[in-house]
């Protein structure tokens, strides 16, 4: 279907005329749609393309090569981050020419998170201009979280349908599902598979114990991809049943099972907590809602007791996964590392605990409380602060809001975390008053990120980082989804 210049704005605006009260946004009559016109849906082939490239993208996160795949002028590009900035061209090109993506986008994308997540990122390229030490690795950081943040629009402008929604599920659980596989077999043979080195520097290890880890850079890393991952695919599965699919149900259900194992293996405690809570709390607030829709509920409920089953049995029945969840292994006689990264033990630097790099955190941010010290900046600054001459430069502080706070200082800090609130309250809003299977799916995963991240953090990472802005793009459409 072709659309006039400004014909798929009007539209847009019949569809879903909406007013700002606050900063929630409000139907502006009682009974008017909450749900953009399909017929917003009509794309280019370039559109389509964009479309294919985001899937893409979706699905190649987790195997990012340590290596560089192209290098120009000295700057060095990864695959995942080829793909990234062809996905950013194409999704443009296809915004520039499709008025019918540009009037999805405005339609759906709310001024607050325009206006907070705006400030956001000008105050990361402020902070790493004001940062102490650094710069170059600030300013790094502020461009990444910036071309982060431009999957949102073209997330929103590409899945306008549920199948649309459909289909970026199954892109990021099949990477998901190929890394579970194949750190499942390290862990049960416990041998190193040797082509994954192609994707991490190291193996993550808690003293003798293997922590699967599979291609990612660290085992929580991987946790909390398959917290995303897990109840995505609880909602395809769902879907499946809904249209009479029983078998490929049944699938859906085993593949859960496999994911939630692979996490568990992980030993990551705030993984652990993030995929029991967020999809419990999904489920309670479409409990909330409507009698007639609180079966939505079945996928996230379902993943939340099977999340608590799977983690009982495995505690149960193996003392390994004990002392492991406990951090008590012993020293490994082989000489690896809970952070592998040296050839020997007395070679590496030590690992610190989350109260000694947030002591350290809360004193930088005394140092420098408005602007901070630049994002990316305090594992490469906080050794001297604690007393240290050599310390591990790749370890952040373990925590979103410690590492925002003093990456950014207080004003960065408060923009971001008023962002996240009405995030939240957005969430809980939608879900009470009509929560669908998919934004329920969506939601189960942005909240695992804000429970998870309490513990650690992921945002500059790029399979996790990437990922991130990705749902919050998908929630946004979900919002709007035609079905």
């Amino acid at each position: 279907m072709r659309f006039k210049p400004g014909a798929a704005v009007a539209l847009a605006r019949r569809t879903h005329p909406i007013e700002w009260v606050g900063a929630i946004e409000r139907p502006v009559r009682p009974n008017a749609p909450t749900k953009l016109s399909a017929e917003l849906a009509a794309t280019t082939p370039l559109a389509r393309v964009a479309d294919a490239a985001l899937l893409l993208l979706a699905a190649l996160l987790p195997f990012e090569t340590t290596r560089a795949a192209f290098s120009v002028a000295g700057f060095r590009f990864t695959n995942v981050e080829i793909v990234l900035f062809i996905t950013l061209l194409l999704g443009a090109a296809a915004l520039a020419i499709d008025p019918a993506r540009r009037a999805r986008v405005r339609a759906c994308i709310p001024r607050t998170w325009v206006l907070l997540l705006g400030a956001f990122a000008l105050w990361a390229f402020v902070g790493a201009l004001q940062a102490p030490a650094f710069e170059p690795a600030a300013l790094r950081a502020a461009a990444r979280t910036s071309v982060g943040l431009a999957l949102i629009p073209l997330a929103v402008a590409s899945l306008p349908r549920g199948r649309d929604l459909g289909r970026l599920a199954a892109a990021v659980s099949v990477g998901a599902l190929l890394s579970a596989l194949a750190g499942l077999i390290e862990v049960l043979s416990d041998e190193a598979l040797g082509w994954l080195q192609w994707f991490r520097p190291n193996e993550t290890y808690q003293g003798s114990i293997r922590r699967l880890s599979g291609p990612f850079d660290h085992s929580n890393i991987a946790a909390m991809f398959f917290e995303v991952a897990i109840p995505l695919i609880a909602a395809l599965a769902w879907v499946a049943w809904r249209r009479g699919r029983s078998l490929a149900a049944a699938a859906g259900a085993a593949l859960v099972l496999v994911l939630l194992e692979a996490l568990v293996l992980t030993y990551s405690r705030g993984g652990i907590a993030g995929v029991v809570v967020s999809n419990a709390v999904v489920a309670a607030l479409i409990a909330l809602g409507k009698a007639e829709v609180r079966r939505r509920l079945v996928p996230a409920a379902s993943v939340a007791v099977l999340a608590a089953a799977v983690i009982a049995v495995d505690l149960g029945a193996s003392s390994t996964a004990r002392t492991a969840i406990r951090r008590e292994s012993s020293p490994d006689p082989r000489g690896h590392l809970t952070r592998s990264g040296a050839d020997s033990r007395e070679s590496a630097p030590p690992v610190l605990a989350r109260h000694e790099l947030w002591r350290a955190a809360f004193h930088l941010v005394r140092r420098r409380p408005v602007t901070g010290i630049g994002l990316d900046t305090f594992r490469l600054t906080y050794g001297p602060v604690i007393g240290l001459r050599q310390w591990d430069k790749r370890q952040h502080s373990n925590s979103l809001y410690v590492e925002t706070l003093v990456s950014l200082g207080v004003v960065g800090a408060v923009v971001f975390f008023a962002w996240l609130a009405l995030l939240v309250v957005d969430i809980g809003m939608t879900l009470v008053r009509a929560g669908d299977v998919w934004q329920g799916a969506v939601a189960a995963g942005l909240l695992a990120y804000l429970v998870h991240q309490v513990v650690d953090y992921f945002l500059l990472f790029s399979a996790t980082g990437l990922l991130f802005w990705l749902l919050c793009g998908s929630w946004l459409a979900a919002r709007r989804a035609s079905p």
